[in-house]
């Protein structure tokens, strides 16, 4: 079954892309690979760990402009509903027909689980970024943005002994600039619902596919509504803290 629902998410996404440019719908294919390694053993209640992200986004799907992003991050679990996490990251973008980009972006954030029920689990995050804009032959800029998110999610379903689980999420997260209207920023204050595929391949490993419905508003909230059809393909790498033995 996950298999088939890739291969059919892929054919629904990229299906018939030229006659979806010329009525100007944007559809774009995010790739990302995330890293998490554990800082304690996995039967410690406060699991602390270091990794992060790294992706590139439109380098198929879009002629317009391309974009790379790697982003280390150190997350501090409280409880296990309870964590808090601090990053720091660098996104490059390559455009065709206007000045290229260069950002430095820092993020605190929050993420809670709650309640977990036997049938749905529900999650929120909130996270706050200072962005710090380079361009070439243009003056640079800066801004701070908050993201809330909040979500449910299913209980892993199993179809068949033997057979890995599978959950689905369905999130909304919005975005807000804190600081006013960026002056070279094109879209802002997006609204970003989500529906995702996730197939746990292993304890180590797990892929989601989401599929994303995004609006934004171009230069100010007064702009121009403009929506993005992103399909997401993300992999999780989880290294687990080996326990020592008594004879360490």
């Amino acid at each position: 079954m996950p298999r088939f629902f890739f291969l059919m998410v892929l054919l629904l996404t990229f299906t018939d892309h030229r006659a979806s440019a010329q009525e100007e719908i944007d559809r774009q294919l995010w790739l990302d690979y995330d890293l998490r390694v554990d800082l304690r053993e996995r039967n410690k209640s406060k699991v602390h760990s270091l990794g992060g992200d790294a992706g590139i986004r439109g380098f198929i799907s879009n002629q317009e402009w391309n974009q790379f992003y790697i982003r280390p991050t150190f997350t501090y679990r409280l409880r296990r509903v309870l964590s808090f996490s601090g990053a720091a990251a660098f996104f490059g973008t390559v455009n065709r027909d206007t000045t290229n980009s260069n950002e430095v972006r820092f993020h605190q954030e929050i993420f809670a689980r709650f309640p977990e029920t036997e049938f749905f689990t529900l999650f929120y995050r909130i996270r706050l970024e200072e962005r710090f804009f380079n361009y070439e032959n243009s003056p640079s800029d800066q801004e701070v943005r908050i993201r809330g998110l909040i979500g449910i999610e299913s209980p892993d379903i199993h179809l068949g002994k033997g057979r890995r689980p599978f959950y689905f999420q369905f999130f909304w997260e919005s975005f807000r600039n804190l600081s006013g209207p960026s002056a070279s920023e094109v879209f802002i204050n997006q609204a970003r619902p989500t529906l995702v595929f996730a197939h746990r391949l292993s304890p180590e490993w797990r892929y989601e596919i989401n599929l994303v419905a995004q609006s934004s508003k171009e230069y100010s909230d007064e702009g121009l509504e403009t929506t993005q059809y992103l399909f997401r393909f993300r992999l999780f790498h989880r290294i687990f803290k080996k326990e020592n033995s008594g004879n360490e």
